[in-house]
């Protein structure tokens, strides 16, 4: 699903929740697979992608291996296009299925005479004006070709397709900063922040393993790290010999979510967490002090000669619950003023230090300075404080939009032992994990330590709402009646997204009002500000700042009339509305035909207007990965009989000022996988039937059956098909 700010980080990249496994009803035996032809066409087609760029050519050569591995002819080349030189490590695995392995050596061979020559045009070209150090690509290189001089011929093939997918990578590079080959993470097994190059391996087709399994054990012992993963298999398995049996009954693949490890032998568990008394003692003071200042204060006072942070708390403790006079600001100077020197001294960031004068704007750059600088570690404002004077939790809030962020003062009244406990915390949560649906995702890939910034943003955002409600209504109102309203008009996943995230809004508003109530505003103050702060958790929540006017888009999504539909679309603007074009600025806007999938009697009169059945958006994906993806049968239907293309690859065009360095995310995506990923059994076979190439694999690697199981760009699966329904897509897939 496309996502509000996709367009200007990557193109308009696709967004959705995805999955699909490896499995079909083939237990043959590699070795016994006949030979391949050398470039007929399947199905009568020719490759569907483009030739532009190293990410297509690895999904090519995935998708190759794939179809030869059972036997099926790789895919034809257009007239006039020619094979990328890498690609011959399709010939170098067809020849080794066979036992021919004089000819896989000598395609191998032709593969590192390639990669010398490009890898040093590569090199040559990121020198040129470079300032940054190089990473061991060189050292890299190396380790593989140590590899590929072992006498086992399967190692020599694995470290073939290393060379392959690791020159490919390098080469959709713009500096030397951008990519380090030896820190790819594996796939699905590793949490780790996005990355575009992540999981960017290419694999030996699942099936290589059928009486080889010692032998996969061997090139994994022997080559370790530089082996990455070596086959397809959907499957979180990691013996080689029980992935042999599953490639032989793919029934035994199960998918992501529902996979359990062998049993093994219980960690041991973790030492019980220590509690800081002397924290937890300062914050119950801070707590108690408004109605027990004969007990609290000694406390505080003491714990202000005890260390850096009891001396901050005694002195915000004065300031938010002392009455403001000379003499006490003098006070609190005085007890500050150590603290403040030792910052001066250090590292400031060029922000000014002033001497505490009594106000909340004089405490903020001095609290920041004193966490950053590590004089007071990661300082913990007390709840208390910050309930008496809420000015102070600008002090929390992203100040330099790097990791440095993290070092920043925190709220006590999120964590510890001042949290407020009735805060609607698991609520809000839901709310933000539903947004990111419609922001792309936008703090988990972001390049960087920008993340931290953005984090850290985010959680002072929901400090607002937590601390000081009333603050809010000093912000502008949005105009919207709920986040993603006029992005909701974008497209037909945009506006099912849109509702998802409205019912989580609702509740979230809901649950957020009764608490500012509770913080003594009014009904209407409550509402506001709920609404004001749920806007402000959402990136992109405004997009194309008011509400939508009635539209085509409108129309469409709301299945309305065809009467209606038809009178929109006889306007010369086709009934397009001014705030949803705005809109589509940043966030990419769908075409109308795409729109009209989720009414059938619309998108056949728009095709009957001269629509292009082909018709792609910002990334390529075609109405009929639409209908795929949300199981439209009526529309399915339609569009194959139109002749839709059932192999056609979603193709994201490379832009430069994409935040992404490197522009290899889960592109080349066809029909088949929106369907393996949410669509119904029967779309699955309809699309099969209709010619669809299951080896066809994504610019990852991944396959339909992987998004089906959740082995592709996420691990959720499809969850709609039933035990047995899935069983079946398996064997049909695999």
């Amino acid at each position: 699903m496309a996502g509000v700010f996709r367009k200007i980080r990557r193109g308009g990249s696709l967004l959705a929740v995805l999955s699909i496994l490896f499995v079909q009803d083939n237990a043959m035996a590699a070795a016994l697979i006949p030979s391949t032809p050398a470039n007929p066409a399947p199905t009568g087609q020719s490759w569907p992608g483009g030739f532009d760029n190293s990410r297509i050519t690895l999904a090519r050569i995935q998708s190759d291996m794939e179809r030869v591995a059972v036997g099926k002819p790789r895919w034809a080349l257009p007239a006039g296009r020619q094979a990328d030189a890498m690609e011959r490590i399709v010939d170098a695995y067809a020849a080794f299925l066979h036992d021919d392995i004089k000819g896989m050596d000598a395609a191998l061979a032709d593969i590192n005479g390639t990669t010398g020559k490009r890898l040093a045009h590569w090199q040559a070209s990121m020198a040129h004006g470079s300032t940054t150090s190089p990473p061991p690509q060189a050292e890299y290189f190396d380790a593989l070709t140590k590899a590929a001089a072992s006498p086992l011929a399967l190692q020599r093939l694995v470290a073939g397709l290393r060379r392959v997918d690791a020159l490919l990578i390098l080469e959709l590079a713009e500096d030397y900063s951008d990519i380090n080959l030896s820190s790819r993470l594996m796939p699905v097994l590793t949490p780790y922040y996005y990355n575009p190059i992540n999981e960017s391996w290419l694999r030996l087709p699942c099936r290589t393993i059928i009486q080889r399994s010692a032998a996969f054990a061997q090139v994994a012992s022997g080559m370790k790290d530089l082996a990455g993963p070596l086959l397809s298999c959907p499957s979180r398995e990691t013996a080689f010999d029980r992935l042999e049996a599953q490639a032989r009954q793919p029934d035994g693949f199960v998918p992501y979510r529902l996979f359990t490890p062998p049993e093994t032998k219980p960690a041991a568990p973790l030492p019980p967490t220590k509690v800081d008394e002397q924290h937890a003692a300062r914050e119950q003071a801070m707590i108690t002090l408004p109605g027990s200042p004969a007990t609290s204060w000694p406390i505080l006072k003491k714990a202000a000669e005890q260390g850096t942070d009891g001396r901050l708390d005694y002195a915000l403790a004065l300031h938010a619950f002392r009455p403001v006079s000379a003499t006490g600001t003098a006070e609190i100077a005085a007890l500050l003023a150590p603290l403040l020197d030792q910052a001066r001294a250090g590292d400031q960031d060029n922000e000014q230090l002033d001497p505490y004068d009594g106000s909340d704007a004089s405490l903020v750059p001095f609290l920041r300075q004193v966490s950053v600088q590590g004089i007071a570690g990661a300082y913990t404002i007390p709840c208390a404080a910050l309930l008496a004077r809420p000015a102070l939790l600008e002090a929390t809030r992203s100040y330099y939009g790097s990791r440095k962020d993290d070092a920043l003062p925190n709220s006590g009244c999120a964590s510890g032992p001042g949290e407020i406990t009735v805060f609607p915390d698991m609520i809000v949560e839901d709310y933000i994990r539903a947004t990111t649906k419609a922001d792309g995702n936008f703090i988990d890939t972001m390049q960087g330590s920008a993340v931290f910034g953005a984090l850290k943003r985010q959680s002072w955002q929901i400090d607002r709402l937590r601390v000081d409600p009333r603050g809010l209504l000093t912000s502008d109102r949005p105009a919207m009646a709920y986040p993603y309203q006029t992005w909701a008009m974008t497209g037909i996943t945009a506006y099912q997204t849109s509702q998802t995230i409205r019912r989580l809004y609702q509740k979230a508003h809901q649950a957020l009002t009764a608490y500012a109530l509770r913080h003594g505003l009014s009904q209407q103050e409550a509402e506001e500000a709920a609404k004001i702060g749920l806007f402000n958790l959402a990136y992109g929540a405004t997009c194309g700042e008011a509400v939508p006017r009635q539209s085509i888009r409108a129309l469409l999504l709301h299945k309305a009339p065809m009467a209606s539909i038809k009178a929109a679309l006889a306007l010369p603007d086709q009934g397009e509305a001014p705030e949803v074009l705005a809109c589509g600025a940043t966030a990419p806007l769908d075409p109308l035909l795409h729109v009209a999938v989720g009414h059938p009697a619309a998108l056949a009169a728009l095709l009957a207007q001269g629509g292009n059945v082909e018709q792609g958006n910002s990334f390529g994906k075609t109405p009929l990965m639409v209908a795929a993806q949300l199981d439209q049968q009526d529309s399915l239907r339609l569009l194959l009989q139109r002749h839709a293309q059932v192999n056609a690859i979603t193709d994201e065009p490379l832009d430069p000022s994409d935040f992404a360095p490197l522009h290899i995310g889960h592109d080349a995506r066809t029909p088949l996988m929106y369907a393996a990923t949410s669509g119904s059994l029967t779309t699955i076979k309809r699309l099969l039937e209709a010619g669809a190439d299951p080896y066809q694999a994504d610019t990852k690697g991944y396959r339909a059956v992987d998004y089906l199981l959740g082995y592709g760009p996420t691990t959720s699966g499809n969850r709609t098909l039933t035990a047995a329904e899935r069983k079946e897509a398996v064997r049909l897939l695999f």
